[in-house]
């Protein structure tokens, strides 16, 4: 459905198209468990947490100094500093 990508000049329509086809595939058994996606979304949800009763922040703006580079074929790379970076599995800076 989105592969070639579509063009869309109905909105609602694509919609209804999109959802039709999720929910017949919602009924469509699992390539490897040989059950139901339904029956899995089911089991699935059972252990899902409950959203808290009041409203929270789930993210924060903050400006940090970067230095930019470019490299060979125009390839941009943007680094943190090391005291605003941490790293991650393979030593690598990210963004806090």
């Amino acid at each position: 459905m989105l592969v070639p990508v579509p063009t869309i000049d109905d909105f609602e329509a694509f919609n209804a198209e999109l959802m039709r086809r999720c929910d017949e595939d919602f009924e469509r058994e699992h390539y490897e468990r040989g059950t139901l996606i339904s029956e899995l979304w089911d089991e699935d949800k059972s252990h899902l947490l409950s959203l808290p009763a009041h409203e929270y922040t789930v993210f924060r703006y903050e400006s940090l100094p970067v230095k930019k580079r470019f490299h060979n074929g125009g390839y941009r790379e943007i680094r943190t500093l090391p005291r605003t970076a941490r790293k991650n599995g393979a030593g690598e800076n990210l963004l806090r």
